[in-house]
């Protein structure tokens, strides 16, 4: 995975984080951000081809053993949610709140592993 794409993975699992951009973006459609819960998820798995290389059996880590896991177990989460049903549903479910908690987790593992542990660098928070 290339450099801007590990970066893309890190800026979806922090906004999948962030409530207060969910609900302002998202719900009340304010701000310069345009952005969804199933496009989110579109550009973390599939834009940065982080879904395919999860599969990839026998290789080396994508990020790391332990993110990898988590990832796989955030996809799976996700997979299990209706991304499409009204926002405010979605964002009061109690497995919206579980990947709020993955995602958080693995945005650690994600930016240890790829030297980034600060904020995203201005003009590159918004993955949309």
């Amino acid at each position: 995975m290339n450099e801007f794409a590990q970066r893309q993975v890190l800026v979806c699992l922090r906004e999948l984080t962030d409530a207060e951009f969910q609900e302002r973006v998202w719900l009340r459609g304010e701000g310069p951000e345009v952005s969804s819960a199933p496009e989110l998820v579109s550009q973390l798995y599939d834009d940065t081809s982080l879904g395919d290389l999860l599969e990839s059996c026998g290789q080396e880590p994508v990020f790391s053993p332990e993110a990898d896991m988590l990832l796989v177990e955030l996809g799976d989460l996700l997979d299990e949610i209706d991304l499409y049903s009204d926002v405010a549903t979605l964002l009061s479910h109690p497995k919206w709140l579980e990947v709020r908690r993955l995602a958080k987790k693995a945005s650690e593992l994600v930016g240890h592993a790829i030297g980034q542990t600060g904020d995203i660098a201005e003009g590159e928070g918004n993955a949309s």
